[in-house]
């Protein structure tokens, strides 16, 4: 059973732009953004009972339209008559865990190893094709299946080659995706696939919430009594569906509107063409919903509100005049003393490039391009399979499907198939912050904040960790430990403290003891003009000649550095602890996409 579309209380701008792609599945699906336990999922599968039934050539597992057969399909191509059958809508599940084979398709074993032959098994998006595909955490999903659904969503068509099988099949679906922006933000390539977004927010109304208990409530209660009492409702909606349906082709936009479309794209400066697609066909939409065959104004107005939001990029801001002469200049104050503490608010955030670039072992690897794959795990997931021997477990499947092409039951040497397996890794961003009265004027500061939460915007892009060390006072504090929660660790910047002494070596000390036990990549990023004063915690030695030692710890393989020099005339202590962590040091002033690109970002 399940739950009734209409009985959803409130959402109503998730609802409409389902009901849109139920009239147009060439809009490109739904990407639902917001709270956990606000019936994204729910409302998805109740959305899918909703659409009309389907007619389907009897027996094809890739569910032809006996009306449009697909030439190339391996089991209707070329028939002259096909039996037809009439079936619900489906509705498929994408797992976050699911492998390659499954959702691309693999060999059949059973029917292979009897008919001597080899035989294709459907996967996931065969079973999509004419269907919604709903994932859940779409922002989570790993990304040799994001490169999959790229692909099926470019082309309409699902290209196997695997096993001694070739053949492509239809994979035309309607896509919807839900995450929590709080768990990383979806990669630009997929998010710009949906032809719509909506963000859906828990209701503050109590009357509002109340109803949706209620609701709720009876459905668990007795779930054939409740779906049957919204029945005329959902009725209704698969009917006007149907209608639309019928009069999309007819809708017409006027030359005026196409252009109206462009110059809003234009003014939004939104990226590419697929915006102004997406306005067009969901304009037409809500005037085929609405039984009209000509487009309104107010029906691009409310397409807008789902298409644009999402792609929709900041006005190009004009050259910034040179900054005043204090901001990275000017006499620092005496170390030996301490400065009042203040909060600086951050200054403008700059856009910068991905952080981590492969590195050269790595650039002709097969899993060049993924974030941070750490195959040959002996935990984890098994993402696919190999001829030698990268693990110690028999991938058992792959194995008999191998020995099936030839049609025997008899598993030779060279049919030996070995799982490879990935741990979920995610890498780390890590600050060292020198919030010190050696930092500066209040205006410098605030200039480091923007910096900074311009990387952990990336880092959010990239699901990455960030964590915060702040060095100042007598001792430095991990102000944020690691974490995916980009706002998190925007707030915690947000409100860094500044003033005293500059306790540098414990800082770099705090750095080395937290990533010493992490196998992903780690960025760090130590911000500050190298004037540590302040000895470690307990002792006398000189600070230093302790910040070097830190510095030691810090220099490994699968670590990269760079330092932002906060003082402007440079060959200072901060070239100097550059040097001693292997990395290049940038004046503040001159920080630019370029610069981190230099420092080893991705081009």
């Amino acid at each position: 059973m399940t739950y009734p579309f209409s009985a959803v209380v409130g959402q109503d701008l998730l609802k409409r732009s389902l009901l849109l792609n139920a009239v147009c599945p060439a809009l490109g699906g739904v990407l639902i953004a917001g709270d956990r336990g606000t019936a994204k999922t729910t409302t998805a599968r109740a959305f899918a009972a909703l659409l009309p039934p389907i007619h389907v050539v009897r027996g094809c597992p890739f569910r032809c339209d006996p009306a449009a057969v697909w030439r190339e399909c391996p089991h209707c191509g070329g028939r002259e008559a096909v039996e037809v059958e009439t079936i619900p809508a489906p509705f498929v599940e994408l797992p976050l865990g699911a492998t390659e084979d499954r959702v691309a398709g693999s060999l059949e074993i059973e029917r292979s190893l009897r008919e001597g032959r080899p035989v294709f098994q459907p996967g996931l998006l065969a079973t999509a094709h004419r269907a919604v595909l709903y994932i859940d955490e779409v922002n989570l999903l790993a990304d040799h299946l994001v490169d999959l659904l790229l692909d099926a969503a470019v082309s309409g068509t699902n290209t196997v080659e695997r096993e001694a099988i070739t053949l492509r099949h239809p994979a035309r679906f309607i896509l919807i995706g839900s995450m929590n922006p709080d768990e990383g933000e979806l990669r630009p390539q997929l998010a710009d696939r949906f032809g719509l977004r909506v963000n859906v927010t828990t209701s503050t109304d109590p009357r509002e919430r109340a109803e949706a208990t209620r609701r709720r409530l009876a459905y668990d209660a007795d779930p054939v009594l409740f779906q049957g009492q919204w029945a005329r409702e959902d009725r209704a909606l698969t009917a006007q569906i149907t209608v639309a349906r019928d009069v999309f082709p007819s809708t017409l936009l006027t030359e005026g509107q196409t252009l109206q479309i462009a110059e809003t794209c234009c003014e939004e400066h939104v990226e590419g063409l697929r915006a102004d697609l997406a306005l067009s066909r969901a304009s037409r939409a809500m005037a085929a919903v609405a039984e009209r065959t000509q487009v309104m104004a107010d029906d691009l107005r409310a397409a807008a509100e789902l298409v644009l939001p999402q792609r929709r990029r900041p006005k190009p801001a004009p050259p910034a005049p040179s900054p005043p002469s204090d901001w990275f200049s000017g006499p620092s104050p005496d170390h030996s003393g301490t400065t009042e503490e203040s909060v600086t608010p951050p200054g403008p955030v700059l856009s910068l490039p991905k952080l981590f670039a492969p590195t050269e072992a790595k650039q002709d690897s097969p899993d060049r391009g993924r974030r941070n794959p750490l195959p040959d795990q002996p935990n984890g997931r098994s993402v696919r399979t190999v001829r030698h021997a990268a693990s110690s477990s028999v991938a058992l499947d792959a194995t008999l499907r191998a020995a099936a092409q030839r049609g025997v039951g008899q598993v030779r040497p060279e049919d030996l198939r070995y799982k490879l397996r990935e741990e979920r890794q995610r890498s780390l961003v890590l600050f060292v912050v020198d919030a010190s009265g050696s930092m500066g004027a209040r205006r410098r500061m605030e200039a480091v904040k923007g910096v900074a939460l311009g990387l952990l915007a990336d880092a959010g892009r990239q699901r990455d960790e960030v964590a915060v060390i702040a060095v100042r006072g007598s001792r430095a504090e991990c102000l944020l430990s690691p974490t995916a929660k980009v706002p998190v660790a925007e707030h915690a910047f947000a409100r860094l403290p500044t003033g005293g002494r500059t306790p540098l070596a414990h800082g770099l000390t705090l750095a080395a003891e937290l990533t010493a036990e992490r196998l992903a990549a780690v960025l760090l990023v130590v911000v500050s003009d190298g004037k540590a004063n302040v000895p470690l915690p307990g002792t006398d030695g000189d600070p230093w000649e302790q910040s070097l030692v830190a510095c030691s710890r810090l220099t490994r393989s699968n670590l990269r550095a760079i330092v932002i020099d906060a003082e402007s005339s440079g060959g200072g202590k901060a070239e100097e602890l550059a040097i001693a962590l292997g990395c290049a040091c940038h004046p503040l002033e001159t920080l630019s996409a370029a610069t981190i690109r230099q420092a080893g970002a991705v081009p």
